[in-house]
């Protein structure tokens, strides 16, 4: 971390980049971590983002923790879904990322069915817009609150709360046409 703080201009940056680093490192390793299913491509995605925040820490000075920790977390699902697009297309699969699958038990009806569930809701939300999603995931994953959301996407509490609505609604109506 050391080296990112050399990036910063002010001493003001560098205690605020600080501070920041502490208290979203680990939130965004694990965001990193359920999406790359590896350790080591997590923290390099991590320090990336890190990386980019510093470069241009002068356009987010003055944005409250909040609001740097949302940013993050999008920067952190981006950049960790674009480095599993490539390892896709360039085939680097590792056994321990499947093993799940290899030492599983025998699945039962119930497992199979809360699967497809599953695999039902993950299409619905990918219908969604971006924005849309990033707003389920900031307030049913990582539990912000209406302000705290307000403030990432810049926008009234009451919108925050008002498009949640019409988004659960819509994946509501979703789900009910596949079943």
């Amino acid at each position: 971390m050391l080296g990112l703080l050399i990036l910063l201009e002010t001493e003001e940056d560098r205690i605020s980049f600080e501070e920041m680093y502490k208290k979203t490192y680990l939130q965004l390793i694990y965001i990193a971590r359920s999406i790359l299913m590896n350790q080591p491509d997590a923290e390099e995605v991590v320090h990336d983002v890190y990386v980019r925040l510093a470069d241009n820490f002068t356009l987010y000075r003055g944005r409250s923790l909040y609001e740097m920790t949302g940013l993050g977390i999008i920067m952190t699902r981006n950049l960790s879904l674009n480095r599993l697009r490539y390892k896709l297309r360039h085939r680097e699969y590792s056994f321990e990322q499947y093993e799940y699958i290899f030492g599983a038990e025998d699945t039962t009806l119930e497992d199979i069915m809360k699967e497809e569930t599953l695999e039902e809701l993950k299409s619905a939300l990918m219908k969604l817009k971006q924005k849309e999603r990033d707003i389920l995931a900031l307030r049913y994953y990582y539990r912000f609150s209406y302000k705290q959301i307000g403030k990432v996407f810049d926008m009234r509490e009451k919108t925050v709360e008002v498009r949640l609505r019409r988004i659960k609604g819509r994946l509501r109506r979703a789900m009910e046409e596949k079943m």
